[in-house]
């Protein structure tokens, strides 16, 4: 019997949008295949989170593709590394504060 997938639910926007935590099987990609760390299905309003990778910094990334669909790619990226490394930041302050 196959393990029953993670799941959690989010509102994002207004709509409600399912996370699953499942492995992501390489996308092809003209003749390369790429690892997928996660996919953001709009049809099915379905994050995808591979747990492979850094899930943390997956699900900033499809979040944002979710929540802002015209972006670029590029420009996910660029938001996505601002926000894990802003929480990466404000995290080593506060623990600074408790120690």
């Amino acid at each position: 019997m196959p393990a029953r997938q993670k799941t959690a639910r989010v509102k994002i926007r207004g709509q409600h949008w399912r996370i699953v935590v499942k492995k992501l099987p390489p996308r092809r990609v003209g003749k390369d295949y790429l690892s997928m760390h996660g996919e953001c299905e709009y049809a099915t309003r379905t994050i995808y989170l591979n747990p492979d990778f850094n899930p943390h910094r997956t699900l900033l990334h499809e979040v944002l593709h979710a929540a802002l669909p015209d972006l670029e790619e590029l420009t996910i990226l660029q938001v996505e590394e601002a926000l894990a490394d802003s929480i990466a930041a404000l995290a080593r302050i506060t623990q600074k504060k408790h120690d």
